[in-house]
C-alpha cells in the first residue's frame, strides 16, 4: 500500500470526546454508552464522521417509516453497549449508511429473509452496504508475535511489535502454535490483486440484487479496513525520507480495471531512468462483470465518493445522479460519475496512463 499498515492488537483508544454524541442519540432512545462499547472507543476520524452522520439523520425533512426507526434504534443501542469487532463494525456500517442516506431521503430497511436482498431503498434505489474486513489470518500472526515476544523476555512484562499487513496479508501463516512461511501465497508479490479480491469477495456474484432497477452498492472502507480517501485513487502518492513513491492501492480498480491491466507495485519511485516494476490484474473490474449494478457509493475515512458505472443496463438518470452527489463530504476529485460515453473515455485514459507508466518509466532528458 501507500502507506505503512502496522498491528494495532490493542482496543480501540478511549475518547472522552464520544459522550458528545449521546444528545443526538437520545432521539434514537439511546442514553448511555458503556465504556468499552464500539460507540465509546471511536477513533478521531470515525467520531468525526459518525457526528456528520447523526447530525444529517437529524435534520432530514422526510420522516423514516415505523419499522426503519425501530431498527436504527436497536441498533444504535447496541453499538452504544457491546464492543468492537469484525461483526459489530459490519453492523456499524449498515446504521451509518442508513444515517447518512436520511440526509437524501427516507431510506426503508429491507426486512431480512431466506431470500437474498439488498438491505434498503431509497426512492427507486436498492442499495447493499458492504463492509469488508482486515485480513484474519494476518491480525492472528501478528498478535502470535507479540505474544512470543513477551513471553521470551526475562525481566517481566515489556514493549512487543508486530509489523504485519492486515489489509492483504503477508504470506504467513500458524501451524502448531508457530508463525511459519506461507509458501504458496503471493499476497506480498499482489497486494493489489489481494485487496481486490477481499473488497468484493462477499458480493462478487451481485446476487443481492435483482435485474431492471437503480442498484447501488454501500462499500463502508471506514470500519473494517480503515482506508482514506487518496487510498482509492488509481494511483497515490507518498513522500518518505526525501523520495516520493507511486503504487496501486487497489480499490478503484476493483471496480473499474480489466484483467491484464497494469498495476504499479507498492513503493515505486519514478526518479530513475529503468522500467517501472508493475504486475498484471487478475479479476476483472465489477461494473465491468456485473452490468445491472448502477453505482456504487465507498465510504472512506475522511469522505464519500459516487462511482458510476459506465457499463450499467440500469445507469442512474439524471435526477438520481444530483441526488446521490448531495451525500455529505462527497470529495468530487476522487469520484468517477456522469454520462456513460465520458466515462468510459476516462477510465480507458487512466488505464493507457498507467500501462504507459509501467511499460516505459520515465523519459530522462
Amino acid at each position: 500500500m501507500c502507506s505503512p499498515r502496522t498491528s494495532d492488537s490493542s482496543p480501540r483508544s478511549m475518547s472522552s470526546q464520544a459522550d458528545s454524541l449521546l444528545p443526538q442519540l437520545r432521539r434514537f432512545q439511546v442514553h448511555a454508552l458503556e465504556p468499552e462499547s464500539f460507540l465509546a472507543t471511536l477513533s478521531q476520524p470515525l467520531l468525526r464522521g459518525w457526528r456528520v452522520a447523526l447530525d444529517r439523520a437529524e435534520q432530514r425533512s422526510s420522516p423514516l417509516d415505523a419499522e426503519t426507526q425501530a431498527w436504527l434504534g436497536r441498533r444504535l443501542a447496541r453499538l452504544a453497549a457491546v464492543p468492537a469487532d469484525d461483526e459489530v463494525n459490519a453492523e456499524a456500517a449498515e446504521a451509518e449508511a442508513a444515517l447518512r442516506l436520511c440526509w437524501l431521503g427516507a431510506p426503508k430497511r429491507v426486512p431480512e429473509s431466506r431470500a437474498r436482498s439488498v438491505d434498503f431503498t431509497l426512492g427507486d434505489l436498492a442499495i447493499e452496504v458492504s463492509c469488508p474486513q482486515l485480513h484474519v489470518v494476518e491480525r492472528r500472526v501478528m498478535n502470535l508475535e507479540i505474544e512470543e515476544q513477551l513471553r521470551r523476555r526475562e525481566d517481566g512484562p515489556g514493549v512487543a511489535t508486530s509489523v504485519g499487513y492486515p489489509l492483504t496479508g503477508s504470506a504467513r501463516k500458524i501451524a502448531n502454535g508457530r508463525v511459519v512461511r506461507d509458501a504458496g501465497n503471493r499476497a506480498r508479490e499482489y497486494p493489489a490483486n489481494k485487496l481486490i479480491d477481499r473488497l468484493l469477495h462477499s458480493k462478487r456474484d451481485a446476487g443481492q440484487f435483482a435485474q431492471g432497477q437503480q442498484n447501488v452498492l454501500w462499500l463502508d472502507l471506514r470500519h473494517g479496513l480503515g482506508l482514506a480517501i487518496s487510498e482509492c485513487a488509481p494511483l497515490c502518492s507518498l513522500l518518505a525520507q526525501g523520495m516520493c513513491y507511486s503504487g496501486t492501492v487497489g480499490v478503484w480498480h476493483a471496480f473499474y480495471g480489466e484483467v491484464g491491466a497494469s498495476l504499479l507495485r507498492e513503493r515505486t519511485p519514478l526518479d530513475y531512468a529503468m522500467p517501472v516494476p508493475a504486475y498484471a490484474q487478475q479479476t476483472t473490474g465489477w461494473f465491468r462483470a456485473e452490468r445491472k449494478i448502477s453505482a456504487a457509493v465507498v465510504s472512506a475515512l475522511d469522505g464519500v465518493l459516487l462511482w458510476e458505472s459506465p457499463w450499467s443496463t440500469n445507469p442512474l438518470p439524471e435526477a438520481q445522479r444530483r441526488l446521490l452527489s448531495t451525500l455529505s463530504e462527497l470529495r468530487l476529485e476522487t469520484s468517477w460519475m456522469g454520462p456513460a460515453s465520458t466515462l468510459k473515455l476516462s477510465v480507458k485514459a487512466m488505464l493507457s496512463q498507467i500501462a504507459w507508466l509501467a511499460r516505459t518509466g520515465v523519459e530522462m532528458t
